[in-house]
């Protein structure tokens, strides 16, 4: 039982938005059951059980086995485990050196999963020097133009967005983008992590005017690669919406959140994901001052992300306090001044728990 080799250049692992999206090999198709089982409580057992049964066949080293290891951490990743996703990303790079040498483009494929595991924790300057690795060995094996090049450009874009520098970032978001195109015609599955990221670089600098239509080329590209109900076109509906709402468009906001939120009660009924986008249909509600059909939305979002606090991963944990913010608008609106008052505790006491869990972090 294989799940594929690692001799072709693959492209790194990319999430976000709690929403996870996994880029695992060249072809989308031949992973895209897996990518959905990867955010399942099952999927780590059912993975591991899976590298057992590879060492039991192949060998504690074999090029199947770190395969699955990558798969294994992509997995942890897309489930907000990036530490675990970066033990399992080291594994897998250092058979891989020891198989088939330092420069190989399976190693500059562990490499690039490596990296974004170590920007998923904050460890940047630990990340910057593997992604440029990853990048010039690509760049060398595989071409400066090949697709390897512009994912690893898209790790660059990611890291330095992190770092609260978007103008850098938009520069690599920029040239992914540019090496996507000439490569499929815009089509290539990578524009759309290009896309995304330039257009939420775009977003931090104000430009909004520009990063509307570029979410609406990002959504139209995934469901013209995944169908109307996959989960990353939950995703692609998820960010425009969110632009749409600062840019107080509500009425355009509501029916691609009410989208979303179809797609994700399908396929993700009891994932934290859903109930933020509950909240955020109740949130376009109440943007059109619908209070009565956005109360029940907002409540059931945030008591469901309450629910499952524990997880939802460190890049989500700001839909919290606002899903709570949206009920504290809700309550001020129709003159709720004890609920709005009793919103407004819960949100000092999510803040003051979330400020004594940073005191608690070992500083580099």
């Amino acid at each position: 039982m294989t799940l594929g080799k690692p001799d072709a250049g693959k492209p790194p692992v990319r999430f976000d938005e709690g929403r996870s999206e996994t880029v695992i090999g060249p072809s989308a198709s031949s992973t895209r059951p897996l990518r959905l089982l990867y955010r399942s409580p099952e999927s780590e057992a059912i993975l591991r059980q899976v590298l057992l049964i590879q060492k039991n066949l192949l060998g504690e080293e074999h090029p199947d086995v770190a395969t699955i290891l990558v798969r294994i951490s992509a997995a942890m990743s897309v489930q907000g485990k990036p530490a675990e996703a970066e033990s399992f990303a080291r594994e897998s790079l250092a058979m891989r050196i020891k198989m088939m040498g330092s420069e190989h483009a399976g190693v500059a494929w562990s490499l690039g999963i490596l990296s974004e595991a170590l920007i998923a924790q904050g460890k940047l300057d630990e990340a910057e020097p593997i992604v440029r690795q990853a990048l010039a060995m690509s760049t060398k094996l595989l071409g400066a133009e090949s697709e390897d090049v512009g994912y690893n450009l898209v790790a660059l874009g990611d890291l330095f967005q992190k770092r609260g520098k978007p103008a850098e970032a938009e520069t690599f978001y920029r040239q992914a983008l540019d090496i996507f195109k000439k490569l499929s015609g815009g089509e290539h599955k990578g524009s759309g992590f290009a896309v995304r990221g330039l257009a939420a670089v775009l977003q931090q600098q104000g430009k909004l005017a520009e990063t509307e239509p570029l979410y609406r080329e990002a959504l139209a590209m995934e469901k013209k690669k995944s169908g109307n109900e996959h989960p990353n076109v939950a995703t692609a509906l998820a960010q425009l919406t969110r632009v749409l709402m600062v840019l107080e468009k509500f009425a355009e906001a509501e029916p691609l959140a009410r989208e979303c939120l179809a797609i994700r009660e399908k396929q993700l009924p009891d994932d934290w994901v859903t109930f933020n986008s509950r909240s955020v249909v109740g949130g376009s509600l109440l943007g059109q001052k619908k209070y009565a059909e956005a109360e029940p939305l907002l409540l059931s979002g945030y008591e469901g992300m309450k629910q499952r606090e524990d997880r939802i991963p460190a890049n989500g944990k700001v839909r919290l306090p606002e899903s709570i913010q949206r009920l504290v608008q809700l309550y001020e609106a129709t003159n709720q001044s004890e609920k709005a008052a009793e919103c407004k505790e819960k949100l000092t006491g999510f803040n003051q728990t979330e400020t004594e869990k940073q005191a608690t972090v070992p500083r580099p």
